[in-house]
């Protein structure tokens, strides 16, 4: 998401709570015990810059021989360490990053959290097999007393760099116009300040307030609820009759759909949302045969609908 000044936010506070009951949005007061997570972002996630003394230790007790790599010392200052110091699933995080330059300035809230992928050659979903991986969210970002990389063009965790320790460099920063963006923008910065402003605990309670904890609130929902929306449409197509050739053309058709304007986001986030569970599901159907494509079609379809509701401040 795009804040400006430059502002820029981008979709994969500490005061206040929202709550999250999953699979339902409920905004609580600042302060309110509405669920069993309150409370503030820093209770729950403890941020590590590079200016930290113990930065260059923890990187290295991370992901070991990453300070060496020349490419990496480049883009170091572009980095944090998040690390889950409470004794909850995280299961999404925004971060805002304030990045000063000599001529101007932008803001980015950028989103953290597991979405299924759309890259057609994967049969599994960032290690996790599973019909949870399937559905937004599901999947922990961070598990209590763990900790990930994060930059404006990666998000890693120590095991996925230990799988890969030789990062394709240019792929990484230059995947696409953002990134270019970003690695332009923070090469020429002045100052770089990070925070992480709105999270998810256990897909129960968003916490946080203001624009970062809306926004990231509205995704989620928006989100969730396209997946959930294919599968219905899958389910009923089937109901009908449909046999799996017709079922493979029906979600051939909705892949070929041209994505509508950026503008309203939540109709873009919808679409892009519903393109990308099509192609998962075409995946799953394809690799696995119509057993198992069928109960990944029951379990999305059983994922009742995020709605976002307010609750009344409590009394006395």
């Amino acid at each position: 998401m795009v804040l400006s000044r430059r502002k820029l936010i981008t979709a994969g506070a500490t005061a206040g709570a929202v709550t999250l009951i999953a699979p339902v949005l409920i905004r609580t007061a600042a302060g309110q015990t509405g669920s069993d997570q309150t409370g503030s972002v820093t209770d729950y996630i403890a941020i590590t810059r590079p200016s930290d003394p113990n930065f260059a230790s923890r990187l290295s007790d991370l992901f070991p021989g990453l300070l060496n790599d020349p490419i990496f010392k480049k883009i170091q200052s572009h980095t944090v360490l998040i690390t889950n110091v409470s004794n909850n699933k995280i299961s999404a995080c925004s971060t805002h990053w304030k990045i000063s330059t000599v001529t101007n300035g932008y803001e980015a809230i950028l989103h953290h959290y597991f979405h299924p992928s759309a890259d057609l050659r994967k049969s599994a979903h960032y290690g996790v097999r599973g019909n949870k991986a399937r559905f937004t969210g599901k999947v922990p970002l961070l598990k209590p007393g763990e900790s990930r990389l994060v930059t404006p063009y990666l998000n890693w965790s120590p095991n996925c760099y230990k799988k890969n320790p030789n990062p394709d460099w240019k792929s990484i920063l230059v995947q696409n116009a953002p990134r270019q963006f970003f690695l332009y923008e923070q090469s020429n910065a002045t100052s770089i300040q990070v925070n992480v402003d709105a999270i998810v605990v256990n897909e129960s309670t968003l916490i946080g307030s203001g624009t970062a904890v809306d926004h990231l609130g509205m995704t989620l929902r928006v989100t969730r609820n396209a997946e959930h929306d294919v599968a219905v449409g899958v389910r009923r197509y089937i109901k009908k009759g449909a046999s799996m050739d017709q079922v493979m053309a029906y979600l051939q058709k909705q892949i070929s759909e041209t994505l509508p304007p950026r503008t309203p986001l939540p109709h873009y986030i919808y679409s892009a949302a519903r393109q990308r569970e099509a192609i998962v599901l075409l995946r799953r159907l394809n690799g696995v045969g119509p057993k198992q494509f069928l109960r990944t079609i029951r379990y999305l379809k059983k994922r009742p609908k995020t709605t976002i509701g307010l609750v009344a401040p409590q009394k006395g």
